[in-house]
């Protein structure tokens, strides 16, 4: 999946030779900066809310949780398979709670 943080949207993407978009979610209500998933749920960061959502993979991505993000600007998230950590614009990791 990737975000559109201007025109508030995630793509599914299918696993082809053209990464041919598969789905779109509308998600109006934040800007994404960042994507990651751990098999079990998608999270996405806010920059302009300083907030890191989990969402349910259901069919609205609706937001199971939120947390405030433990550094300031978030502009990027992975998951090392174990924990899921955003990056700041100084590229400082941060473990959410």
């Amino acid at each position: 999946m990737d975000g559109g943080c201007l025109d508030n949207k995630v793509y599914r993407h299918n696993n082809d030779d053209d990464l041919s978009i598969a789905e779109t979610f509308t998600v109006p209500e934040l800007s994404i900066t960042g994507l990651a998933s751990d098999g079990k749920s998608l999270y996405s960061c806010d920059t302009a809310k300083g907030k890191i959502y989990k969402h349910r993979l259901d069919d609205k991505l609706s937001v199971e949780a939120a947390y405030d993000t433990p550094g300031k600007n978030p502009c990027g998230l992975f998951f090392d398979g174990k924990k899921s950590l955003e990056r700041g614009q100084q590229n400082q990791p941060h473990l959410p709670p």
